[in-house]
């Protein structure tokens, strides 16, 4: 067991290591190994002056569809128990606006269509500058001149931002709010229904079908590894 562990982690070490900063690894290592312990980890609540709640919940791409470790459902269950008035999705602002829904990492237009259904308003905060730093220093200010007057806020992004979105964050005023282990998972284990929202399905085919025809920003291999998924999808 413990070779297959190792063997793993080099792999995993091996793959990342180009792309992410080197205070992720370790990010990336808790999801193989630990993936509970991960999950909680990367789920972050700050606040700013006026006590309105950021949080900033750390997804994992395509795992969410290819293991059982961290399901779908879990990010609809903190959706159903944050109830935020506004939730950031992990997509350029210019395609959500334009109803570009199904762009982005897999996740995402999932957390999208739900806070839809839910009533949350939704809004893109991703940049797609090539410096990592630029990137994550973007998103931020997307999020910060975008909150809403009242209410509080969801991020949805990738687990290897949380970090940057934390450290951005604290050095603009906002503050780490107490949130427990325990609440943080009730917050995952929320009992929510297994069902799909309205318009996912669509605004997913609609992407992959402009990328398989190179129309859009994407191409043929990333439409290839969404359809399995999206034929499960009523």
């Amino acid at each position: 067991m413990k070779k297959v562990i190792g063997a793993i982690l080099l792999v995993l070490l091996a793959t990342t290591a180009a792309i992410l900063p080197w205070r992720e690894l370790w990010s990336a290592a808790q999801f193989v190994i630990a993936p509970e312990v991960a999950k909680t980890a990367h789920m972050v609540r700050l606040r700013n002056a006026e006590r309105q709640a950021l949080t900033v919940i750390g997804t994992v791409h395509y795992r969410h569809i290819e293991t059982t470790s961290y399901p779908l459902w879990e990010l609809k269950a903190i959706l159903a128990t944050l109830k935020p008035t506004m939730v950031f999705v992990e997509e350029r602002p210019e395609s959500i606006a334009a109803g570009a829904w199904g762009e982005g990492p897999v996740e995402m237009p999932f957390c999208a269509f739900v806070a839809k259904e839910m009533g949350i308003a939704v809004r893109g905060m991703d940049d797609w500058s090539q410096d990592f730093s630029t990137r994550e220093d973007k998103m931020v200010v997307n999020v910060l001149d975008h909150l809403p007057a009242t209410g509080d806020a969801v991020v949805m992004t990738g687990y290897s931002h949380v970090p940057g979105f934390t450290a951005r964050l604290t050095r603009r005023g906002f503050v780490l709010d107490e949130w427990s282990e325990d609440e943080r998972r009730t917050a995952l284990k929320t009992t929510v229904e297994h069902t799909y929202p309205p318009g996912l399905r669509a605004a997913y085919l609609t992407a992959i079908e402009l990328a398989e025809a190179a129309k859009g920003p994407f191409d043929a291999g990333w439409a290839a590894r969404r359809r399995p998924f999206v034929a499960t999808i009523p």
